[in-house]
């Protein structure tokens, strides 16, 4: 899906998700370019947080900027891949713990 700005996906299907994905809702993408490349978007769904889904689930729409104001930018909760950090365990090797942004 091109375009990283304002990108506003409808949900076409939502069968492997249907608890966190509302069929015919429209999400605001959220810009990952590591997703992007493996055909994934990024998008807060139902449960508040955002995460990874096929971009095959939507289709992208255009939206007027004066409809794009009532989205939001911000978002409580975040699951963030890239935030990883390595930590050493009581074993002496590396887990990875997901570092939280708000």
């Amino acid at each position: 899906m091109n375009g990283k700005l304002n990108r506003f996906l409808l949900c076409v299907n939502n069968k492997a998700y249907p608890a966190s994905l509302e069929l015919q809702k429209v999400y605001k993408a959220i810009p990952d370019d590591d997703a992007a490349t493996r055909k994934f978007v990024r998008i807060v769904d139902e449960s508040g947080t955002d995460y990874l889904y096929p971009e095959s689930l939507f289709v992208q729409i255009p939206l007027p900027p004066s409809g794009a104001k009532y989205f939001p930018t911000r978002y409580v909760k975040v699951a963030n891949l890239n935030a990883l950090s390595a930590k050493k365990g009581k074993n002496g090797k590396k887990t990875a713990t997901a570092k939280s942004r708000s």
